[in-house]
């Protein structure tokens, strides 16, 4: 009894800080978003083609400045608390390191993509300071994860909007004075590099200021371990990225860049996904071996994560459209075939909202390498699919692939699922989420038919949508009761 009563006040505890995150993230979030719609429209497709592609061939690459040691050591920090703490300066060593010599390598990559295909060249110098981008923003949630891993979400939650904030008022300056794409790129790397130091400066409070210590002989020891961890950071990246560099590299910067507009979008609202996954990560890792309490939080997750998105995607899929009203440069045309591409992810965007809690419980348990496997069928399935379509179809084809992936995904997770864990698949969970989506989007649709206005149908689906959620008992109470208390400025910790 008192077992149950101590989770019932941890899982109040933990959505309590998942939502403050959430909540100091949409007050921050969209307002990055729409001033990073206007930066593209003053700077042209062409340039935010060879950003996005840069970015996308260094997010790819990104395993190299890391080699899976930030996720490896919150798990085992999540574990073993102490013996841990205490190799903090060893694992801060290692990814210095590797963040160091990161930028070199991809200028590396890059002198030679620019040789292979001379007529989509990318500026070595601007490669460079996006390939620096990375590793601070990598250097940036290795200290994060450390605060994860000693279980202290509330410091984490507050954290987790700092660069946006940053972001927002580098962003603003810019538009105020003029924007290139250079600057603009300049100015994310001071951002990182400051929400850095703030981090650091955080962490040092909770376990002492510490520096790198180097242990060279102690690499391989630690390299074999997160072996599993890199590869799945690396699968996941091209899995994830791997359309935009094909685009540029097959059609050029302005259909990469026109992708990209959309992408953003589908890219922002994951964002949420990759808020409050971390929290997810590092308590699985904790109850590692309680799979009562697992279970709990694993279906908890899952509501989490699903509902917020299966609604946004139903208004993408309506209208995606008014998702562009910051492109007053562009042609109707281009608006029109940004916004199929931006319905197509949507597509995917909401199954894999339902099914993204399966790879962090899958990661953080133990079984990863199953994870690998399904990540390398979905890449080999994307890039075939990307090199015979996108010559025939555009932007749209690599919009089209990537669903395929995540529908892909999810048949391999509920086969791993089944047949490896102990956690139970939440079948009745999910079809409560279908149906309730089905249904709210059946409603959403006739509102489009009788000429009301799409924020006042959005307004109407959204109350339709919280009142199924309620009828077929989908939230569990104490999930309730934290949303409650927040609204009420009385929650405890």
């Amino acid at each position: 009894m008192r077992a149950h009563f101590c989770g019932n006040i941890f899982i109040k505890r933990f959505t309590k800080h998942i939502g403050i995150a959430v909540i100091l993230n949409l007050l921050v979030k969209p307002v990055s978003l729409l001033l990073e719609n206007k930066v593209q429209d003053e700077v042209g497709d062409a340039a935010w083609g060879m950003y996005a592609a840069s970015a996308a061939l260094c997010f790819l690459l990104g395993i190299l400045a890391d080699l899976g040691i930030t996720a490896y050591s919150t798990q085992q920090y999540a574990n073993q608390p102490e013996t841990f703490r205490n190799r903090f300066s060893y694992f801060w060593g290692i990814k210095l390191t590797l963040s160091i010599l990161f930028p070199l390598l991809i200028v590396g990559v890059g002198f030679l993509k620019n040789g292979i295909q001379p007529a989509h060249r990318i500026p070595l110098t601007f490669l460079f300071a996006i390939s620096l981008l990375t590793s601070f923003t990598q250097i940036g949630e290795f200290l994060r994860s450390y605060i994860r891993g000693l279980q202290d979400f509330r410091t984490d939650s507050y954290l987790s909007v700092l660069e946006k904030v940053l972001y927002v008022i580098g962003v603003g300056l810019l538009l105020w004075v003029g924007v290139d794409i250079y600057a603009f790129a300049g100015m994310r790397i001071g951002v990182w590099i400051l929400s850095c130091v703030i981090i650091f400066y955080f962490l040092s409070r909770l376990i002492g200021v510490k520096f790198p210590e180097y242990r060279v002989k102690e690499w391989g020891i630690t390299l074999k371990y997160s072996i599993p961890f890199s590869l799945l950071l690396v699968l996941a990246s091209v899995n994830d990225k791997i359309d935009q560099v094909l685009l540029q590299s097959i059609a050029g910067d302005k259909v990469a860049g026109m992708y990209a507009g959309a992408y953003r979008w589908i890219d922002a609202v994951f964002m949420f996904l990759w808020i409050v996954m971390p929290f997810f990560f590092a308590r699985f890792s904790y109850l590692i071996h309680d799979y009562k309490a697992q279970q709990r939080l694993f279906n908890l997750g899952q509501l989490i994560t699903a509902i917020p998105l299966l609604f946004i995607s139903l208004f993408v899929f309506l209208h995606g459209e008014k998702l562009f009203f910051l492109f007053e440069k562009r042609s109707e045309a281009d608006i029109l075939q940004m916004t199929r591409v931006l319905k197509i992810l949507f597509t995917g965007g909401a199954i894999y909202s339902v099914f993204s809690i399966f790879d962090n419980l899958m990661t953080a348990t133990g079984f990863t390498r199953h994870v690998n496997k399904i990540l390398g069928v979905c890449i080999v399935q994307n890039i075939v699919l990307n090199l015979i379509f996108i010559p025939l179809y555009g932007a749209e084809a690599s919009a089209w692939a990537t669903v395929s992936s995540y529908v892909t995904m999810a048949l391999g997770y509920l086969f791993i699922m089944r047949r490896y864990m102990k956690i139970a698949i939440p079948w009745i969970q999910m079809l409560k989420l279908t149906l309730v989506f089905l249904a709210t989007g059946l409603i959403y649709y006739s509102f489009t038919l009788v000429g009301l206005r799409w924020y006042v149908q959005t307004i109407l689906a959204g109350i339709i949508y919280i009142i199924f959620l309620w009828v077929v008992k989908i939230i569990p109470p104490e999930t309730i009761e934290v949303l409650r208390s927040l609204l009420n400025k009385k929650a405890k910790g």
